[in-house]
């Protein structure tokens, strides 16, 4: 640490060596605390075009308090005062006012100028009536960062030029502040509404900017110019030069804002990083987070801090100790290391440790970290909040502490024991009539440090006097870790011995948080024939986790009616005997194509699991697997009357009741989105389901059919067998009914071809349509309302006829009846 301020004092020396060719002010300005110039803020509305009477200038827009509005005022050198201030106060500048000229004449003019400091509240003035006078013009403007008590400038000067011409020559002043800021005000006695001032120039004040030009045409007229320049140095400003665009006389004001003066040094106080969720009884060196300190312009030297701990139950004098700070100066607080500097050390004295020493706190950050000793007997539970709490409670010299008390280090400290244990009530096996064995114990910790250990009593002489030893239940004696659930079935003499228990929970923490039991609960092993397949309902799939459209009535098969269609399965399993506890079984989903009928004993039937892949399958919609399902109270499955408790929507094996506990005598309720995977045509196939660990339930009701859609080929023929019309025949017309499957087919139709023999025996080469023997089998009928058959084939006496067939694989044509028509040739 003392290398580091060494280099930082080698570095600025260099800086400072640099600054020294360059220009030693620029080195200089962060070591005194400087003002800012005046600002201007904006001006209001010009107010006084063809009025010879009493005029209101607006207020400019924007203002804050203590805000200096300067009102300008031009006259045909005629006296104006401010009668209706309207909740302000306005009172002449010194050198004001500034005329030339007969009052009401037409070669005459006068500034007047007002100043009022802006009071939040006050309204428009209004000017007095002329009266006699000729005309008045008038426009308020406004600057911040004035000082805010007494007259707003340094100092003021004014004239007047009786000659009439268009150049100005506005004489200047001497300044005795720095960066005051010079207003220049000009009246000019033209008649005209327009903007007439333009090249501002003055040597001493660069960068002149304009504010206001303006006028009117009441009376014999006239108008204001308002411009503004920053002096920086104390010191002369020459005269400032400026342009009017008609010849005028002219009256003339300069006056010199004093800025605001640079404020007293502050030191303000925060804080930085967060209090320690928890401690331990006995811990050292705890570091409780950190207070900041840094000073608004110079430095400062803090000797004392009073640091409060607030918690109403903590005895921080009996149980904290040794409170330290140690102090460093970083941008950033990045905790302590043992490198920082000791500022003092004390103890709670009231609940309050007051800290002396001496620590410098300049312009850069000083983070001053909290250590602290917890006592061994501190009180598990306990909280630590610490805090300055007032202003008061820092000491400082070459500052005024600042900042928003009780300043508060983020976060409280909870006091913890290093171990703890906690026992049940005595659980009585008998409470639940009717069960066998003891079931499992059901645990809910969250241990991210620390452990939890479990240990079994059971009720000898006394409720839960006697741990169970390793021979009872194996690893009890050093406790058995929280993982849920835990199997108590092994306490199988549940008539005496273990008739009576509890369980206990051992809590130790960890190096730096303790972990927490949230819940427990013991279950009893549920009968055998507790679970029952006992209700199910097909539907089309949603990409949802409710269903609106059956497949078919509640526990009756379902038909597909599409290659590779996804569909619901709703199935409800009922819990006899014991209730199922939350999460209470896993279970998955088989199915298998049916063999003979979808019987509960699967006779003939070979189950495998529905996974991902296969012919029947788990489809991957939008919902996550194992959202809870939406119920559907009009269409889901029902048993019996008894209560259906819906669970989830299930896109995977396995599955459980992971949204409520299952009472005994109520049916659990899942959802499963299945997909037909080039199942084929026309076949059967069983669901059922099972424990995770393939063993079935003990009764099936009713088992799941689904049936894949019956299909078809896109394409097909039919030959006829041959016909004798008994003698040489002409062929005349062909013609057939017909119908489709799904009236919908836009790709079902029916075409026939045909050919003819004289014997029966040689018939024509080709099977051939309208277009007759041309050696080709390109053409078709096509018109089943008749088409004319080409004479090619007259004078055979057989024929025969083949029909193609064209669907979509899901939707055939149909042929009803075929006719061919033809008269005898003898």
């Amino acid at each position: 640490m003392v290398t580091e301020i060494q280099n930082k004092i080698q570095w600025r020396a260099t800086f400072i060596l640099l600054g020294g060719v360059f220009g030693f002010f620029l080195l200089a300005m962060p070591m005194f605390a400087q003002a800012a110039p005046p600002a201007f803020v904006a001006c209001g509305a010009y107010q006084g075009p063809n009025n010879q009477n009493a005029i209101t200038p607006a207020l400019p827009s924007g203002l804050q308090v203590n805000d200096i509005l300067l009102l300008f005022l031009e006259t045909a050198n005629d006296p104006i005062t401010i009668p209706t201030p309207n909740g302000g106060t306005w009172i002449e500048v010194t050198n004001s006012p500034q005329g030339t000229g007969t009052a009401g004449g037409t070669s005459a003019t006068r500034l007047t100028v007002f100043w009022s400091r802006y009071n939040g509240t006050q309204g428009n003035p209004t000017t007095s009536d002329s009266g006699s006078g000729n005309h008045q013009n008038g426009v308020i403007c406004a600057w911040r960062g004035v000082i805010t008590s007494g007259n707003p400038w340094d100092v003021t000067s004014g004239g007047v030029e009786t000659t009439s011409d268009s150049t100005w020559s506005i004489i200047g002043a001497t300044t005795g502040v720095s960066d005051a800021l010079v207003i220049i005000a000009a009246a000019r006695m033209d008649d005209s509404n327009a903007a007439h001032f333009s090249a501002w120039t003055n040597a001493d004040i660069p960068n002149i900017l304009e504010r206001a030009d303006g006028g009117g045409t009441g009376g014999n007229g006239g108008g204001i110019g308002v411009a503004e320049g920053q002096k920086t140095t104390p010191g002369s400003y020459t005269s400032t030069t400026v342009t009017n665009s008609t010849a005028t006389v002219k009256g003339f004001m300069t006056i010199a804002l004093k800025p605001e003066p640079p404020p007293a040094n502050q030191v303000t106080v925060g804080t930085a990083l967060t209090q320690p969720s928890y401690v331990v009884e006995g811990n050292t060196n705890v570091v409780m987070g950190a207070f900041t300190f840094i000073s608004s312009a110079s430095s400062a030297n803090i000797s004392s801090i009073k640091i409060s701990e607030t918690d109403p139950i903590m005895n921080a004098s009996a149980n904290l100790s040794n409170v330290r700070i140690y102090y460093e100066t970083a941008a950033s607080c990045g905790g302590y290391d043992g490198t920082e500097f000791l500022f003092g050390s004390a103890s709670f004295v009231s609940e309050i440790a007051t800290i002396s020493g001496s620590m410098p706190v300049g312009t850069s950050q000083v983070c001053a970290y909290v250590v602290l000793d917890v006592g061994a007997s501190a009180g598990a539970l306990n909280n630590i909040e610490i805090e300055i709490t007032a202003s008061g409670d820092v000491t400082a010299s070459g500052g005024m502490i600042t900042g928003t008390f009780p300043v508060q280090i983020s976060g409280n400290t909870i006091i913890r024991a290093d171990s703890g244990t906690i026992m049940s009530s005595e659980i009585d096996f008998d409470w639940v009539p009717g069960q066998t064995s003891w079931g499992e114990v059901i645990l809910s910790t969250t241990e991210t440090d620390g452990d939890v250990k479990i240990r079994v009593y059971r009720t000898a002489s006394a409720p839960c006097d006697t741990m169970l030893s390793n021979l009872e239940l194996l690893g009890n004696e050093t406790g058995l870790d929280a993982s849920s659930p835990l199997s108590i079935a092994s306490l199988s003499d549940v008539t005496t011995t273990y008739n009576k228990i509890c369980i206990q929970a051992t809590l130790t923490a960890g190096a730096f948080a303790a972990p927490t039991l949230n819940q427990w609960a013991v279950t009893w092993a549920p009968p055998l024939g507790a679970f029952e397949q006992s209700a199910y309902r097909f539907f089309e799939n949603d990409d949802a986790t409710t269903v609106t459209t059956a497949l078919a009535a509640q526990d009756t098969s379902a038909i597909l009616i599409s290659p590779n269609q996804a569909f619901r399965l709703r199935l409800l399993i009922h819990v006899g005997g014991s209730a199922l506890p939350i999460s209470g079984q896993n279970f998955k989903l088989q199915y298998s194509p049916r063999s003979g009928s979808c019987d509960a004993g699967f006779v003939g039937e070979t189950y495998g699991d529905v996974t991902t892949s296969g012919i029947i399958s788990y489809n991957n919609n939008s919902p996550p697997d194992s959202a809870s399902l939406t119920p559907n109270v009009s269409l889901d499955p029902t048993h019996s009357g008894h209560t259906v408790v819906s669970q989830t929507y299930e896109e995977l094996n396995n599955f459980t009741n992971a949204v409520a506990a299952i009472p005994s005598g109520q049916d659990g309720q899942w959802d499963f989105v299945l997909k037909a995977n080039s199942a084929p045509s026309n076949t059967s196939y069983c669901f059922r389901a099972v424990k995770s660990d393939g063993s079935l339930l003990p009764t099936y009701t009713v088992i799941p059919e689904i049936v894949s859609p019956v299909l078809y080929a896109l394409s097909g023929t039919y030959i006829s067998s041959p016909f004798d019309t008994g003698t040489p025949s002409a062929f005349t017309v062909i013609e057939w009914d017909w119908s489709k499957t799904n009236g919908s087919c836009s790709s079902c139709a029916i075409r026939f071809q045909i050919r003819t023999s004289l014997d029966g025996a040689s018939w024509t080469p080709t099977w051939s349509g309208p277009d007759g023997d041309d050696g080709d089998e390109t053409d078709y009928f096509t018109m089943p309302t008749g088409e004319i058959i080409n004479k090619d084939h007259n004078g055979d006496r057989w024929v025969r006829y083949r029909a193609t067939f064209d669907g979509d694989g899901v939707n055939t044509p149909i042929l009803e009846e075929m006719r061919i028509f033809y008269h005898s040739q003898q």
